[in-house]
């Protein structure tokens, strides 16, 4: 993210010693020790499996999306049982989703409203970051 100008510059830096993304693994390793002393572990998996499920929704939406907007498109995989397998996946995964809102709204919020953050921040981040477009062709 960093060397796409879509984070602070200085987190791309790569250790000449040792090639790898120094700052990035140290910034990841607070925030990850952070996470880990706030919550225990069947709370920190609770919370990474109900995080990504709705992303796992959206990648099936996109594959609706895709068969529709392009449907000539070349496809070297296709879905196995395509409307139906993809969409009864969907439908689960909304009741899952649903069903961690219902049971247990607070957390779920909470961990649905970290993950919302990421938006406005984007938004935020490439406006404030965004350079003026060269008049010179």
């Amino acid at each position: 993210m960093a060397e796409q100008d879509l984070f602070f510059r200085s987190v791309a830096r790569v250790s000449p010693r040792f090639q790898s993304p120094s700052v990035a693994i140290g910034l990841a390793t607070a925030l990850g020790v952070v996470y880990v002393l706030q919550n225990n572990f069947a709370q920190l998996a609770d919370k990474f499996i109900l995080g990504i499920w709705p992303f796992y929704a959206l990648s099936v939406v996109g594959v609706f999306v895709l068969r529709r907007r392009q449907p000539d498109l070349i496809r070297p995989y296709r879905t196995w049982g395509y409307p139906l397998v993809p969409l009864l996946f969907l439908v689960a995964s909304i009741g899952m989703v649903g069903n961690a809102l219902w049971t247990n709204p607070i957390s779920t919020g909470v961990t649905f409203g970290i993950i919302a953050t990421g938006v406005p921040v984007y938004y935020l981040w490439t406006a404030l970051t965004r350079r003026p477009k060269s008049t010179l062709g």
